[in-house]
């Protein structure tokens, strides 16, 4: 795909597919936060955990927030058509079923009641 001329806007659809993208990164970003709250670890895990995950949580939330979409199509930050690089790769590693992060996230979702 290529970039639009630096004078087009791209279309609303394609606006709103981008801005999916990257709120579904923020909802995985959130979902690994609240899984602090399980009692999988021995108090000293936790307490390690409950600094160190919101911490990078942090960073990679602000590094996606700098990667966002200008009204040509590309990303405000590299310039490449957007989604960038950057964002397709947090986006891959995010549903790479090969990573626990996955596999944690998608059990919990069997587990948690249905929402009624």
């Amino acid at each position: 795909m290529t970039a639009t001329k630096p004078d087009q806007e791209v279309s609303p659809t394609l606006a709103r597919a981008m801005y999916l993208l990257r709120q579904e990164i923020y909802g995985y970003l959130d979902e690994d936060e609240r899984f602090m709250d399980l009692n999988m670890w021995d108090d000293e895990d936790v307490a390690l955990a409950q600094e160190l995950v919101p911490a990078l949580t942090f960073v990679l939330r602000n590094i996606v927030a700098k990667h966002k979409v200008a009204p040509n199509g590309t990303c405000t930050e590299c310039g490449e058509f957007w989604p960038c690089p950057l964002i397709n790769y947090v986006h891959t590693a995010l549903h790479d079923p090969n990573q626990p992060h996955v596999a944690v996230r998608f059990t919990q979702r069997l587990d948690a009641p249905l929402a009624r």
